[in-house]
């Protein structure tokens, strides 16, 4: 019998909080996050979004958060809540793992296509003329900041994508927090992406990764996104693939063998039958 046999597979304990990445934002109902959020509800869940900043830095994003999760016990009268964190959103849950007081509010955190470890595309970025990457930095603040960001820096947040300051995170974890990721449940899940045709929204950014960081999603590498739990994978047969936005369900597409906000579902069930 499968877990989505029942009608209210996704009725778990705590309620189920998604965590966006860079550049996107919270518009409405989680509409970056495609059908996902009503496929979860419709199975019982409990849903809530970070509604951080699309371009804030992974600190200003982890109090945020902090402030979202709170509102969130208040509203649905519970203890606990389960993140399911995509992109640098995952980043943005470990920075808020560093103040020990959180990790009570916590039960699971389950990362999908997150640079744990870095991306050495960014350091090779980063050697662009400072006046550039200012001028370009201030300008998508600019913007995010007519759409709603209270604290753009678009700067910092890809600093904190490079591999020293996912190294330094590491390293905070264990001295401020070191229980936090073996007390909570932790897994994390990558996708590849095998060839640039078939996400052409990946055009900036596969090129570049492959060269430096290796075989990725389109936009973080496979080698970066290992955390806790690695449950692997998720793909299609033949070569098409799974790219980084339709590990979000951002263009809703569909796959003959592989169904993504079933494969969300899956992943809540499961929370549910742990008891979380």
């Amino acid at each position: 019998m499968s877990l989505l046999d029942s009608p209210n597979c996704c009725a778990t304990r705590y309620p189920v909080l998604l965590v966006h990445g860079i550049m996107s934002l919270d518009f409405g109902n989680g509409l970056n996050w495609g059908r996902i959020p009503r496929t979860l509800r419709s199975r019982g869940a409990t849903v809530g979004f970070g509604k951080q900043d699309g371009v804030g830095s992974c600190a200003t994003n982890a109090e945020q958060l902090k402030h979202t999760i709170h509102a969130l016990l208040a509203d649905t009268k519970t203890e606990k809540v389960n993140i399911i964190a995509h992109s640098k959103g995952g980043l943005d849950v470990r920075h808020l793992l560093t103040q020990p007081e959180i990790e009570p509010l916590i039960a699971s955190v389950t990362t999908l296509s997150t640079p744990h470890r870095g991306m050495k595309v960014i350091d090779k970025l980063n050697r662009l003329p400072h006046f550039a990457k200012k001028a370009g930095a201030m300008t998508i603040n600019v913007f995010y900041r007519i759409l709603g960001d209270k604290q753009p820096d678009f700067y910092t947040a890809c600093l904190d994508i490079s591999p020293t300051s996912c190294q330094a995170l590491h390293e905070i974890l264990s001295v401020n927090n070191p229980t936090s990721e073996t007390a909570i449940l932790c897994q994390s899940f990558a996708a590849h992406l095998p060839h640039l045709r078939r996400d052409m929204f990946t055009f900036f950014t596969y090129g570049l990764v492959s060269r430096y960081d290796g075989a990725s999603d389109g936009v973080v590498p496979i080698a970066s996104t290992r955390w806790g739990n690695f449950r692997g994978i998720p793909s299609t047969r033949g070569k098409h693939g799974v790219s980084h936005f339709d590990l979000q369900d951002r263009w809703r597409r569909d796959f003959l063998d592989f169904d993504i906000p079933l494969f969300y579902a899956a992943l809540v069930a499961e929370l549910k039958e742990r008891g979380l």
